[in-house]
């Protein structure tokens, strides 16, 4: 394969291929991802973000040895669905709409009760309807009360403000103080001295992008052990989504997403067991 230009996190030393779980060194890393393999799966980010990403990508689908062309075309999807490669965080901007569809009925019932909503989504926006093209008003919520409630115990959170501090991040959108916390240890298990709970801003800062990274594959690997389920040969997306996402939210679009690569790579696409995601989905 082809070798990458040196890129800018690496300082001093050869140009010699080194080791892609040396940040520090100066090396040249094979391209195991490819700018086409990301223009297809995230098409969006053509000509833009897929240019930056392929490069951080690359350092660390050496270094976690992710050479398996299946669990890379799992991996590569899903984050095209949950960040398409922006080092973000989880926006706060729902509508009261957009909130139902997110979270589920049976374990959310306050998103439907009167005084809750009056409460937390008191403000409307105007919005032009896809089919009448009319104007009308949707409910708007305030993010931070919304993200504050929704995931108040979830993943180690311990309410307060967890919810809202620990909410998606990063090119995989880890979620909870919990998982901020595992994405932690295994960051200083294998790299150095950094700390996402105390600072989880790291993991959606544009200029830490390298952060934004290294937590995707660590909580892929080390943290939910994805690549057994992602690697297998009959593995659908609704078997990775659950071990990623711990539901479906998105489902449509991940499927989307493996089905472009899958095809690109040549892989055959298992017929997906669709029960539990459109269960999650329709509610």
């Amino acid at each position: 394969m082809p070798n990458l230009p040196v890129q800018s996190w690496q300082n001093g030393g050869s140009k010699n291929k080194g080791s892609a779980c040396d940040a520090t060194r100066m090396g040249i890393y094979p391209s195991i991802i490819t700018i086409q393999m990301l223009d297809v799966v995230n098409p969006s980010g053509r000509g833009n973000i897929n240019k930056k990403a392929v490069l951080y990508l690359n350092k660390y689908a050496n270094c976690f040895k992710m050479t398996n062309h299946r669990e890379i075309a799992h991996f590569l999807s899903q984050i095209a669905a949950e960040s398409r490669f922006h080092a973000v965080a989880e926006h706060a901007d729902y509508t009261l709409e957009q909130a139902r569809g997110a979270w589920l009925k049976r374990t959310h019932q306050y998103l439907y009760d009167t005084d809750w909503v009056n409460r937390v989504c008191s403000k409307t926006r105007d919005k032009i309807n896809k089919i009448t093209h009319k104007k009308e008003k949707v409910r708007v919520c305030d993010g931070r009360l919304l993200l504050n409630k929704v995931y108040a115990n979830v993943n180690g959170n311990k309410g307060g403000e967890d919810g809202y501090t620990y909410r998606g991040r990063g090119l995989i959108q880890v979620t909870g103080r919990k998982i901020y916390q595992a994405v932690t240890n295994a960051y200083k298990k294998r790299f150095g001295n950094v700390d996402f709970v105390k600072d989880p801003d790291l993991l959606s800062d544009d200029n830490h992008y390298d952060y934004a990274t290294a937590s995707a594959f660590l909580y892929w690997r080390d943290v939910q052990h994805a690549q057994s389920v992602a690697s297998a040969e009959n593995s659908t997306v609704s078997d990775v989504t659950k071990q990623v996402n711990n539901g479906c939210n998105g489902y449509r679009e991940r499927v989307k997403a493996f089905k472009r690569i899958a095809e690109y790579l040549n892989l055959e696409i298992p017929n997906e067991r669709q029960t539990f995601c459109w269960t999650h989905t329709k509610e």
